[in-house]
């Protein structure tokens, strides 16, 4: 597994606190089932792929909130995650919601924003 933090350019600075791309070696690793969330203060938006080259597809989103203690979320079988980890401030400016309302949930990205087939 290889697991890299990208900052943000000086213009998102004050909004995201980093990016984050996650990759399994897919000769090497099975596949993924468990999705899991760690304790944190920032709010994350998550993308995950079925392999790590740029063909894969793209199996499912995902925004979570704050989170208080460790959790895991059964998904489709991945080999990369591409993340956004937002300052939980900022979630108001970006969505039109109390960053609250997303504390400990894990909610499919296009069910968030009411599309249910976003690609």
């Amino acid at each position: 597994m290889e697991y890299n933090l990208i900052p943000p350019c000086k213009e998102l600075k004050n909004h995201i606190s980093h990016f984050w791309v996650c990759t399994w070696d897919t000769p090497l690793e099975k596949p993924n089932t468990t999705y899991y969330v760690v304790g944190s203060s920032l709010s994350e938006i998550v993308f995950s792929f079925n392999g790590n080259s740029k063909d894969s597809s793209f199996l499912f989103s995902a925004i979570q909130g704050h989170t208080h203690f460790a959790n895991q979320y059964p998904v489709d079988e991945f080999y990369h995650l591409i993340g956004v980890a937002f300052h939980s401030y900022t979630i108001p400016s970006f969505f039109n919601i109390p960053a609250t309302e997303l504390n400990d949930k894990f909610i499919p990205l296009n069910t968030f924003l009411g599309n249910e087939d976003p690609f």
